[in-house]
């Protein structure tokens, strides 16, 4: 997408649908059933002493989606 040509909504809206969000423990868990999860999610590595073991980034258009569904 050629960010030039872009209005400020429309880049907006593409910076949120490739954003992540970290997510921990334990709210990550209600995240880990979904189908998406495996490949989607990121362990957050490196930062376990102030994140705790099970923090995650995840894409936050699939934490809009979950609030708005419920799932």
């Amino acid at each position: 997408m050629n960010s030039a040509k872009m209005t400020k909504e429309e880049k907006m809206m593409y910076l949120a649908a490739e954003a992540f969000m970290l997510v921990i423990w334990p709210e990550s868990q209600i995240y880990m059933d979904e189908e998406w999860f495996q490949e989607e999610a990121i362990l957050a590595l490196g930062i376990e002493n102030s994140v705790g073991c099970a923090a995650y980034f995840i894409p936050l258009k699939r934490i809009i989606d979950f609030d708005i569904d419920g799932n």
